[in-house]
């Protein structure tokens, strides 16, 4: 996997290099327009690697977004990423109490992961089609926390009581790359600066440390009582991203 990855950074960097010095000429009346902000959201699908996978074979589904700052006139973006998402969820329809049977609620877990990263992006700024290179470190949290609501509510804020069970930190860092793909450029209300719309499809191998977690599905109820299976391990993930990037 290591190698294959860094494979795939050396063909991108060349790529990038190639398309660079062939803007330089296509695109030179574009590049007097400054876009120093490229803000992302995105359709985030995380899959657990290595001794991760093996106690949680789930893939999480989740929403990204980032905030990249450019350095004029350099390929180079300074900025962070976050994203969300969730593993499982069960609810269980449960008395609430052993003394009110009749009284009913739902019961719901849910197993959760966190991704906050510092990046480093080298993409070039101009062309249609820009391929892309980034490096990342920060932090991933794991939890899993069950929430008790009342299934007579008609209010979406029907919350009785929640509970963290376990919550973890433990750092990350990785390598990743992607590819935009340039789909409108507009001009802001007062006429001043442009904007862009790009198609963003990006994919990270993230190194994550030792956690200690909840292995999703695992909690059982019997007898009044609550047992579920721990375990602790590596946190390594590979995280597709399918969203749209806005640089203006």
């Amino acid at each position: 996997m290591k190698n294959l990855l860094i494979l795939v950074v050396l063909l991108i960097i060349g790529t990038i290099n190639m398309l660079a010095q062939k803007q330089v000429n296509n695109d030179a009346a574009s590049q007097d327009q400054y876009y120093p902000v490229a803000f992302n959201i995105s359709f985030l699908a995380g899959m657990p690697q290595g001794e991760f996978e093996d106690n949680n074979n789930k893939t999480g589904f989740g929403i990204g977004a980032d905030l990249f700052f450019n350095v004029e006139n350099t390929p180079i973006y300074i900025g962070g990423k976050f994203g969300f998402m969730s593993f499982a969820s069960e609810t269980d329809e449960r008395p609430w109490s052993t003394t009110i049977p009749d009284l009913r609620v739902d019961v719901t877990t849910d197993y959760q992961m966190y991704n906050m990263d510092f990046g480093i992006k080298l993409m070039p700024d101009w062309g249609p089609i820009r391929p892309y290179v980034e490096m990342l470190a920060g932090f991933n949290n794991l939890s899993t926390t069950t929430t008790v609501e009342d299934i007579n509510s008609n209010n979406e804020d029907n919350n009785i009581a929640s509970s963290d069970d376990k919550s973890d930190w433990t750092y990350n860092y990785g390598v990743g790359g992607g590819i935009a793909f340039n789909v409108y450029r507009g001009q802001l209300e007062n006429n001043s600066r442009y904007w862009e719309l790009l198609i963003d499809l990006n994919a990270n191998y993230l190194l994550g440390g030792t956690a200690q977690y909840i292995v999703p599905k695992s909690k059982q109820v019997s007898d009044g009582a609550v047992s579920y299976e721990e375990a602790t391990s590596k946190t390594d993930l590979l995280a597709i991203r399918m969203g749209v990037t806005f640089r203006f």
